[in-house]
């Protein structure tokens, strides 16, 4: 091989890395975060003996390890791609024996190309490409074995091993064999007829080995299977390959991934995850911006975007003129998928109303496999922790203290824990309401906003969460209730604006049948002013319409009495 061909191969790998870095690190990174949140791995003996019962356990558990250092996304980006790079320089070594030409290695990256593809699913699993990385290293080992009769004999006792530890990487190890040693000259009878055997003892007996892999699952294994097919046609085509069909494969590998990732990814979900991340965060602009960019289609963002207005300080005003039905503040765990149900527990959580945060955790933990989700887990201990529930915290606590991420977050949380002096320190460090704890109908999930009053004056999120459903319902006289008996507590003697005319409004509704003793001792009221100025206007025979949207479109009188025209 000459330099200018080592050259063009650094080239090609480096451009490959760095495109897989980049999508996985800027445009796809909550993809891979997410799905270290969606699983639990403890790295404890006991933990590791209940996968030896499993098919493919080392390829399972390879996957879980790595998965959970997924914590970012672009940590999530270095290790997959560094993966890629592995199963790239192993199956490049295969090729080779299959035709040695020079940068015949260009023909692997479809094989990355396919991985990539399927890593644009959220239900992408490291486990495949354990599989395949193993199963490859294992026949390279094969080929390693000059004698045709032990290579044989190797290969027929690694089916059945493989097969317990990688799975469908048994399908692969076998037919990189049989197709290189058919480069060579040989036809490895021995081995075809083991492994048609092999195959059938399976599917008759045990069920086979391939059930529960869609088809995105497949396409990495049937790629390869491509380019060994194309790899054997190459000699007979041209013995040596030119600058100008190296850079054709290149080029096509390139559209490949291109149109693969084009319609595999999906970035609607992917901002739905940003805005997730942004929740978590605490970053209410970053979750707006993310509702903003979502364009029509705005499944679950509407919820966090609500979340984000709630912790605004003036989240009355702004929740009005967005004008949201208060029942989107709660996701239905029922009616979601497992996705969204991971984030049904945030609203309860920001609202303090634990245990309703803690149902909705456990009834979310029965999505994932082995009922563990280290998201779920970690706000389950936060649940323990701000509730002070000794017994719920140590349960998760001891949960993540067996992880290797977690671990020292969980020590640290355990220390605060136990050294806290009283429930105004701890309410200091988690900035969340004494929790409250009762039976009520989860489908009737605002009332459940003025059992945390009663039990907590000081939760001003459920305040202006109960508020904003009279004012949406146009229920003013329970508004007008709340407001007298919490609303001080909250927000002294001025209230948001929003309140204020509302319940103006209710005084003159209250009073309409009084008006003329009433309004002279309203008259210096500037609100009770612009009632008047309304009611003239919206009741006049020859109404300006146009006048009326230009002077209280925007206020809470326009929103009123929008539905009452015919009146």
């Amino acid at each position: 091989m000459t330099d200018k061909d080592s050259l063009l191969r650094y080239i090609a790998v480096a451009l490959a890395v760095l495109m897989s870095l980049v999508f996985f690190g800027c445009f796809y990174a909550n993809h891979l975060s997410i799905r270290e949140e969606l699983q639990l791995f403890l790295f404890t003996p006991e933990y590791f003996v209940s996968y030896l019962d499993k098919p493919s356990w080392l390829s399972l558990y390879s996957s879980g390890f790595v998965t959970q250092f997924f914590v970012s996304g672009f940590c999530g980006a270095f290790l997959l791609t560094f993966l890629f790079f592995v199963e790239w320089k192993i199956a490049a070594k295969i090729v080779r024996k299959v035709v040695d030409i020079p940068n015949v290695e260009f023909y692997v990256f479809f094989l990355l190309a396919a991985e990539v593809i399927r890593y644009s699913s959220l239900q992408f699993s490291l486990d495949l490409t354990f599989s395949i990385i193993y199963s490859l290293a294992v026949a390279l080992i094969a080929m390693s074995i000059r004698n045709f009769g032990l290579r044989c004999l190797f290969s027929c006792i690694a089916m059945p091993v493989l097969y317990y530890l990688t799975g469908v990487g048994v399908f692969v190890f076998t037919i990189t064999v049989v197709v290189v040693d058919f480069a060579g000259g040989k036809l490895n009878w021995p081995v075809c007829l083991f492994f048609l055997i092999f195959v059938s003892v399976l599917k008759f007996v045990f069920g086979g080995f391939t059930d529960g892999f869609v088809f995105y699952d497949r396409l990495p294994v049937l790629t390869w299977l491509a380019v060994l097919a194309v790899l054997l046609l190459i000699p007979r085509y041209k013995p040596y390959m030119g600058m100008r069909e190296l850079m054709t494969v290149y080029f096509l590998f390139i559209v490949y991934t291109v149109i693969g990732v084009s319609l595999r990814a999906d970035f609607s979900k992917e901002n739905i995850l940003e805005a997730d991340r942004a929740v978590q965060n605490r970053n209410w602009e970053k979750v707006q911006k993310c509702y903003d960019d979502a364009g029509t289609d705005r499944t679950v963002l509407d919820y966090f975007r609500n979340i984000a207005l709630l912790n605004n300080e003036t989240a009355p005003d702004s929740l009005l003129k967005m004008k949201i039905n208060p029942k989107d503040f709660f996701l239905n765990n029922e009616k979601s998928e497992p996705l969204f149900n991971l984030f049904s527990n945030e609203i309860y959580w920001q609202l303090g109303d634990y245990n309703m945060a803690e149902l909705c955790g456990i009834r979310s933990l029965a999505d994932f496999k082995d009922n563990g989700s280290v998201r779920i887990i970690r706000r389950l201990a936060e649940i323990g922790f701000a509730a002070s529930d000794t017994v719920l915290f140590e349960k998760y606590t001891s949960i993540l203290s067996s992880t290797i991420v977690y671990r020292g977050w969980a020590e640290d949380l355990k220390k605060d824990f136990y050294s806290k002096v009283d429930t105004v320190k701890l309410q200091k460090k988690t900035d969340k309401p004494t929790p409250v704890y009762y039976f009520r109908n989860m489908d009737d999930s605002l009332c459940s906003m003025k059992y945390l009053l009663e039990y907590n004056n000081k939760n001003r999120k459920a305040f202006d969460c109960l508020a904003y459903s009279f004012l949406y319902s146009r229920n003013l006289s329970e508004l007008s209730y709340i407001c007298k008996k919490y609303g001080k507590t909250f927000y002294g003697e001025t209230l948001p604006e929003i309140y204020t005319e509302a319940l103006v409004l209710n005084d003159y509704l209250d009073n309409y049948d009084n008006r003329q003793s009433y309004g002279r001792k309203k008259k210096k009221d500037s609100r009770y002013n612009n009632i008047l100025r309304f009611m003239e206007l919206y009741k006049g025979k020859n109404a300006d319409a146009e006048l009326l949207w230009k002077e209280f479109s925007g206020s809470y009188l326009g929103y009123y009495f929008e539905l009452k025209i015919e009146n």
